[in-house]
């Protein structure tokens, strides 16, 4: 935090740094102006979050010197100091936009108040920033953005980004796995809170086929100072993911390089989900940037037998026998091809199978070993596959409808966080609610409209928004056609007992 304090009365200057100091504020945080002219130098080089300002200084008076700082430094908050004999001036200062003023000499207790809730004030401005980016990047991306063209540029262009892909092998059970992922998922949330700052902006943002990525941005104003705390946050929660380590639930980071453009950054994360199954190869649980994966990108047999293995696996974990034996054939008639493994390949695929599978097998170990020790995984699963296991999963589904129905949610997004497949995920959803995932999420968000529609202070466009809708048309016909009149129609007869009126046909 960047204070300014501008007085010619050197005496003043220190007295109020004093203050500052048993307030808990660094020396280093303070910069000092002992005339208006040094006040807007230092408000354009430092754009201070407090600023103290004399009305009576040399050159420039306080009150002209803020009318000009607060056009290079917007988010200062400004107090005049000022005797009583300067009162009508603290009136001026107050219509030009300064915050406060304080009446010398200065009383500790009220900077102490000051500084108390600027900092808060400032902490829940950024948070409130960080989500609406957070917002605008997730519409934009999915091409429902409210935002005009203009906006839209003007929020990605002239920014750098950084974006982190989470990959999560796991031995866990489906909901075991979602809650886990949640867990950490609050944690990472919960560092980001405590450490973003105005000069960048980060966000949890779910990608379309619904893995889980980190994007930090920085602009390109202070671009050094936005990238040092952009990475410095970044690496916190690398510490955090991986301390204590987890053999049960492996994560690993796949991090793209400093791109200098929102679709740069888009076209680094297309790359690392394609050649994600590497990690299969080059390792898991660590963090994987993407210039370490490029020369196992670049030879075709790696990729495929990195595809096979991870294929395997998660045939395993969703108990799909006749497929897990199938993948389990093609994997070694591909291993047996001339060259196709050799000795640091076969390390890297025993060690993830060995912590992903029931089982332990050795580079030392012939493919013949290796197989028969995984077709005995297979008909493992002959005994136990479980029809709990299928239920618990739709009734997790339902449960995150019901909480995130606002949301731009999809079946792909939460059959990954369960670790399942969406289209074995959709299936049994439909078979056990005789419904699609879809038009259970559109049940659930008209049901939530109607009873939202019953608040008076509340406009259509507000609850549209509220239950997942960017466009009014498109909630308006959607609400009609399930309910069968217009939303208007349902705030005229709030009562209970009184039907609203059917939707007259059109011609």
């Amino acid at each position: 935090m960047n204070i300014l304090i501008a007085d010619d009365e050197h005496l003043a200057r220190m007295s109020l740094k004093s203050i500052l100091q048993e307030a808990g504020l660094p020396l280093e945080a303070m910069k000092e102006a002992i005339n208006g002219e040094e006040l807007v130098d230092l408000a354009r080089l430092h754009k201070p979050l407090l600023a103290f300002v004399d009305i009576r200084m040399p050159r420039l008076n306080g009150l002209e010197a803020i009318k000009q700082a607060k056009l290079l430094s917007p988010q200062t908050r400004w107090f005049i100091l000022t005797g009583f004999s300067e009162f009508q001036h603290a009136h001026d200062a107050l219509r030009i936009g300064v915050s406060d003023y304080l009446l010398k000499p200065i009383d500790p207790a009220e900077i102490h108040t000051i500084i108390t809730k600027v900092t808060r004030e400032q902490r829940q401005h950024l948070l409130d920033r960080n989500k609406q980016f957070a917002m605008d990047l997730t519409a934009i991306y999915h091409g429902v953005s409210p935002l005009s063209q203009e906006e839209q540029d003007d929020l990605l262009q002239h920014a750098c980004f950084i974006g982190t892909i989470f990959c999560i092998d796991t031995t866990l059970s489906a909901i075991e796995k979602a809650r886990r992922q949640d867990s950490l998922l609050q944690t990472v949330q919960s560092i980001i809170d405590e450490m973003v700052t105005p000069e960048f902006k980060m966000t949890v943002f779910v990608l379309s086929n619904g893995e889980i990525a980190l994007i930090g941005t920085w602009g390109s104003e202070d671009a050094d100072q936005g990238m040092q705390h952009c990475l410095n946050c970044l690496y916190q929660i690398e510490q955090t993911v991986y301390r204590p380590p987890d053999t049960g639930f492996d994560v690993t980071l796949l991090q793209t390089s400093v791109c200098p453009s929102y679709k740069d950054l888009f076209y680094q994360f297309n790359w690392l989900q394609q050649f994600s199954n590497l990690r299969v190869i080059y390792g898991i649980g660590k963090k994987i940037q993407q210039r370490d994966l490029l020369p196992y990108a670049d030879t075709p047999r790696f990729l495929a037998i990195s595809k096979l293995v991870n294929t395997l696996t998660d045939y395993y974990r969703q108990s799909m026998y006749v497929n897990y034996m199938s993948t389990l054939d093609r994997f070694m008639k591909a291993c047996a091809e001339e060259r196709a493994i050799d000795y640091g390949v076969k390390k890297s695929v025993a060690e993830f199978l060995s912590q992903m599978l029931p089982c332990q097998i050795s580079p030392q170990q012939d493919l013949a070993d290796w197989y028969q020790i995984l077709k005995d995984c297979g008909e493992h699963l002959l005994h136990t596959q479980s029809h709990k296991e299928a239920v618990g999963l739709v009734e997790w589904v339902i449960a995150t409808i019901e909480q995130e129905y606002h949301a731009n949610i999809s079946i792909a997004q939460i059959a990954v966080k369960l670790g399942v497949s969406p289209n074995y995920l959709s299936t049994l959803f439909h078979k056990k609610t005789g419904m699609t995932f879809v038009r259970y999420v559109t049940k659930v968000r008209m049901f939530k409209a109607k009873e939202l529609l019953n608040n008076p202070s509340l406009q259509v466009q507000q609850v549209a928004e509220q239950v997942g809708y960017y466009s009014v048309r498109h909630f308006t016909k959607v609400f009609t056609e399930f309910f069968g009149y217009y939303p208007s129609a349902q705030r005229k007869k709030r009562d209970k007992n009184t039907t609203p009126a059917q939707v007259e046909q059109q011609p």
